[in-house]
């Protein structure tokens, strides 16, 4: 069996919302909804929350002791290094990348993306958010990659753009992939970059009596 990493960037200093992954609906925390919806994969897949190591960010390392969530440091800019020595501790096959500004990810969704990718040997890259081929609704982004690309990126991304955005040089350089649904939903956003995205997802959520774990179907289904 191919080991498997799944890794979540989170941040509080985003300059548009502020602390933002820490913002709660209900009773728990954007973070905490979203590890909640990655529950029934815990036990295939370690999954593990790459944060920036500085005071900023302390705030967001205390509340993830607190709750026993497990996380790595690094650079706050340099995603791309943050995101490489967090997976050379585990030495993994296939890396996740996901955001924690994307709540409402699918669990089922990334089984099905890691299936298929499983079967395309040759493929260094899988994604649902390519734009020329995106489907999926605006914070529904899910990114599959070998870690031998991974360390290929790491090894040749020259401008700090390839380093914070962390795939750039992999989906320019090797063989990539695109995942999505039959029908177009990419009009939808369900993404976080603001308080009115927040107010979106709690209403999305109010709609299922904040069950947390709602699955995309029946959130796509109601609306």
């Amino acid at each position: 069996m191919k080991k498997i990493i799944i890794v979540i960037q989170a941040r509080l200093t985003s300059s548009r919302f502020p602390e933002k992954v820490l913002k709660k609906i209900a009773d728990k925390s954007l973070l905490e909804i979203l590890y909640l919806r990655l529950n029934s994969l815990k036990n295939k897949y370690k999954i593990i929350f790459a944060i920036p190591n500085n005071s900023k960010n302390l705030k967001l390392k205390k509340f993830l002791i607190k709750k026993k969530i497990p996380y790595g440091l690094g650079p706050e800019k340099n995603v791309l290094k943050r995101i490489y020595n967090i997976c050379l501790r585990y030495n993994p096959e296939i890396v996740v990348r996901l955001t924690c500004d994307c709540p409402l990810i699918d669990p089922k969704i990334i089984n099905q993306m890691i299936k298929k990718f499983k079967l395309n040997k040759k493929i260094d890259y899988m994604s649902n958010t390519i734009l020329a081929n995106k489907k999926f609704p605006d914070g529904m982004d899910i990114e599959i990659f070998k870690f031998s690309a991974l360390k290929k990126a790491y090894v040749n991304s020259k401008t700090n753009y390839e380093k914070e955005h962390v795939t750039t040089y992999i989906q320019k350089k090797l063989k990539t992939i695109a995942f999505n649904s039959v029908k177009d939903y990419s009009k939808k956003r369900w993404t976080v970059d603001t308080p009115q995205d927040l107010n979106q997802i709690k209403k999305i959520l109010f709609k299922f009596n904040f069950n947390f774990k709602v699955s995309y179907n029946k959130i796509i289904k109601y609306f």
